[in-house]
């Protein structure tokens, strides 16, 4: 009997062998999957952080780029009211031009009926202004428009 218990005892032996060896080969395996995950892990790590740093940028870029535009819009509308002044008066005189004049009279025209108010408007007509312009030259002339549209 003694014999058979140390054929099972080698036998016995010879699996719990195996099975460590098992154990150790798939405690390997761990250890390796486990270096690898790390490893991704610490990769992972370093892109997200360079990301966020990227995002920073892009942030302030916007921030940058925005503050750019409503400065560009700013001078846009300011040079769409110069424009605007530009079209309607007269670089001479200073004065409406028919544009302007065209703008007023239709508000002013429509005002008047709105409030049931009488509406008169005056059209000077400089009588032999050409004449004086051929006369005297186009700066006398020039000034004599600015004399007239003062008063």
């Amino acid at each position: 009997m003694v014999a058979n218990d140390v054929i099972d005892f080698e036998v016995e032996n010879k699996k719990l062998k195996r099975k460590i060896k098992l154990m150790e080969q798939t405690l390997n395996q761990f250890n390796s999957i486990k270096q690898n995950y790390d490893f991704l892990i610490k990769k992972l790590e370093e892109k997200d952080k360079n990301l966020n740093e990227i995002n920073e940028k892009l942030e302030e870029l916007v921030k940058e780029r925005t503050k750019d535009l409503e400065l560009i819009n700013e001078k846009l509308q300011n040079n769409l009211i110069l424009l605007e002044e530009l079209s309607t008066t007269d670089a001479l005189t200073s004065l409406r031009n028919r544009r302007g004049f065209d703008e007023i009279f239709l508000q002013e025209f429509n005002r008047a009926k709105r409030q049931n108010y009488e509406f008169n408007f005056l059209l000077i007509d400089v009588d032999y202004f050409k004449k004086y312009n051929d006369t005297y030259g186009h700066a006398k002339g020039d000034e004599a428009l600015v004399s007239v549209g003062k008063v």
